[in-house]
């Protein structure tokens, strides 16, 4: 009789339930925090940040994501293999360029439990020292960090939507507006387990001679309850749009062509320099306010990435420097409906690859 309950208990266990959970990031000073909510069914994996109208559906049993713009009613379809060889092909762009950082890290098991959620959480520390070589993009990450996590086994991902992906990272890179995501990181050491997910994570960067950073990145709510289908696919009535923006690392490089998303011309955007005319803009909308970044008084610059195709489109979207979520994800949707007169070499319509600002300024 023992061992039937024992089993019972056991299989009720939510590990291949339906998951909705609630993560805010603050960093400790008024500022609202950033709040992102997640949806997990089986293959399929939907992120969306509140007041933006922007979704990301994940679709691993097809092989897809999308992205929706909920305020234009229309999507974007791309192949998760294509997003991983393009991802391939920047990093290997990104590294005859820029330098390397290099990760020492400990890991120190506390062996200390608690439920969270009704969920088996153990707490881990990690110690980092992060030391840029004299090439890196980064160069002032020059510093120590300490992360304090609760983790759990028991929510899982598919595998083609990792926490990476979804902006769960752990936090083995250098990462945050200063630290463009240009270099590679040589890691020494064993991490966190990747089948561990953080419910709670506190991050300590300390430099010497400089206050220490602190931000936290918590599960604040979590539900098993049942999802709908329709829940990770595309509303009814919505467009697809034949380009999507992909986030897709760049590089520095001025005057060099890149590997990119963009490389649907069927050649490689140019940088502008020497015999390369820029775009000119001919449709260029402002981005709105969100109503929690108007309520916090933020105001302050988005710095984009873009290719502007040789038939005057945008694509291969990226944050450069960021200003808060909510914001970056405003200048992204608006950004990527932007038309211009495409770049020029000889006389010629080309791809071209440039960095332009978007201001949010409260009259």
């Amino acid at each position: 009789m023992n061992k039937v309950v024992a089993f019972l208990l056991i299989a009720s266990i939510p590990c291949f339930a339906d998951w909705k959970f609630e993560t805010h990031v603050s960093t400790g000073n008024e500022t609202p925090p950033q709040v992102q909510i997640t949806y997990i069914r089986g293959q399929r994996v939907r992120s969306e940040v509140p007041n933006t109208g922007l979704i990301t559906i994940y679709q691993c049993d097809q092989n897809r994501i999308l992205r929706i713009h909920s305020a234009e009613k229309a999507y974007f379809a791309s192949s998760l293999s294509g997003l991983q060889e393009s991802e391939v092909r920047s990093a290997e762009a990104q590294h005859s360029c820029c330098g390397t950082i290099h990760v020492r890290q400990q890991v120190t098991e506390t062996n200390e439990h608690q439920q969270i959620f009704g969920l088996d959480a153990q707490r881990i520390l990690t110690q980092m020292q992060l030391r840029p070589d004299a090439n890196a993009c980064a160069r002032d990450a020059n510093l120590e960090r300490e992360l304090d996590g609760w983790y759990t086994d028991q929510l899982t991902f598919p595998d083609c939507a990792n926490p990476e992906h979804l902006g769960f990272a752990i936090g083995v890179r250098a990462a945050g507006p200063g630290y463009p995501e240009r270099d590679r990181h040589i890691v020494d050491g064993k991490g966190i387990d990747p089948n561990l997910f953080a419910l709670k994570l506190i991050t300590r960067d300390l430099r010497k001679g400089s206050t220490p950073v602190m931000f936290t990145r918590e599960v604040v709510s979590l539900s098993s309850d049942p999802l709908p289908d329709d829940l990770f696919d595309v509303p009814q009535g919505f467009t697809e749009r034949a380009s999507e923006p992909m986030n897709v690392p760049s590089t520095s490089c001025a005057g060099t062509t890149i590997n990119s998303s963009a490389a649907r011309d069927g050649v490689m955007p140019y940088r502008l320099g020497p015999g390369i005319i820029a775009p000119k803009p001919i449709y260029r909308p402002e981005p709105s306010y969100t109503d929690a970044a108007r309520k916090a008084k933020v105001s302050g610059t988005v710095v984009l990435s873009l290719t502007v195709t040789s038939q005057g489109r945008v694509d291969a979207l990226r944050v450069e420097r960021s200003l808060r979520p909510d914001l970056d994800e405003q200048a992204l949707a608006t950004v990527s409906t932007w038309r211009f007169e495409p770049g020029t070499k000889d006389g010629v319509p080309v791809p071209v690859r440039l960095n332009v600002e978007v201001s949010f300024k409260l009259l």
